[in-house]
């Protein structure tokens, strides 16, 4: 926007003032901060800008009062062209994607599904990580859980005797067991 409009709009707005003495010098200064601070907006923005100070203010406003009711009216297109931008941004990404052979989440889950990787089959993974084969994971599909060594073992046995010993020397398990210094 031309700054010679900018200062007749702005001089329009400060005639419905008061306006105390002021020198012709100090008015033009005002009038080019006005200039300064308002020619990156649309004509139609600063415009709508002055007529809402006109409406709201009651007194003289400054040029960054009328920048930010300017800026109000822009919001909305703004805003508009910032999701237009963001859509399209999307679009260019999945034809990206498209053409790099990669494909969306869902289109990804849809695929291990058809292949046989469930998140059962993960959870097998995760309970025989050194399976060989897929059979190997189906194996064991159904059955319980093995029993931990200490589980199978005697009591009296000396890898448990070496189990215990080391449970008592971790001062954490001590005091979980209610062993600690003080308890014996």
């Amino acid at each position: 926007m031309s700054e010679a409009k900018i200062q007749r709009r702005a001089r329009t707005t400060l005639s419905f003032h008061y306006q105390p003495e002021r020198s012709d010098a100090d008015m033009a200064r005002t009038l080019e901060g006005f200039a300064r601070v308002l020619t990156d907006l649309p004509t139609w923005a600063v415009f709508a800008g002055f007529d809402d100070a006109d409406r709201t203010i009651a007194r003289r406003p400054s040029p960054a009062e009328v920048r930010i009711l300017a800026q109000r009216r822009l919001q909305p297109i703004t805003d508009e062209l910032a999701r237009r931008r963001k859509a399209q941004e999307e679009r260019e990404a999945e034809q990206r994607a498209q053409r790099e052979g990669r494909c969306s989440a869902e289109e990804a889950a849809r695929i291990l599904a058809s292949r046989g990787f469930t998140p059962k089959r993960f959870g097998q993974v995760a309970t025989r990580p050194m399976a060989a084969s897929v059979e190997e994971l189906d194996i064991d599909a159904g059955t319980a859980p093995q029993p931990h060594w200490s589980q199978t073992v005697a009591y009296d046995s000396p890898e448990m005797e070496a189990l215990r010993a080391a449970r008592k020397a971790n001062p954490l398990m001590s005091a979980g067991m209610g062993q600690g210094e003080g308890s014996s």
